[in-house]
């Protein structure tokens, strides 16, 4: 690893960051239980915080390499490779664990 180098790592919540940023049946199905990109954010900050340092190296974490491996083969299955956001956030809820899944049981 090169020293002073500052990483981001790059997991589901991101993703689901990235889902609800966007209009989209996902991101509308969402809002109707009062989760918003806002919420999101402002929740993720609280449970993990902000990095100190700008990055120029970014990382997937393992978590969402399966999720993104999950959607692409849940893809050629049922829309002919054409991966869709119905098809990554299947994928997120079907992992079932990080920090993105953890707020979304949390919530009220």
């Amino acid at each position: 690893m090169v020293p002073n180098v500052a990483l981001v790592d790059y997991s589901c919540q991101h993703l689901l960051l990235a889902i609800l940023k966007d209009e989209n049946e996902i991101s509308e199905r969402l809002k109707t239980f009062d989760l918003t990109y806002d919420k999101l954010k402002k929740e993720i900050i609280e449970i993990v915080g902000i990095g100190s340092k700008s990055s120029s190296c970014f990382l997937y974490t393992p978590l969402l390499k399966r999720v993104l491996e999950n959607a692409v083969y849940d893809s050629k299955e049922n829309n002919n490779g054409n991966v869709t956001i119905s098809h990554l956030f299947s994928a997120i809820l079907e992992e079932g664990e990080g920090i993105a899944i953890r707020i979304l049981i949390g919530m009220d």
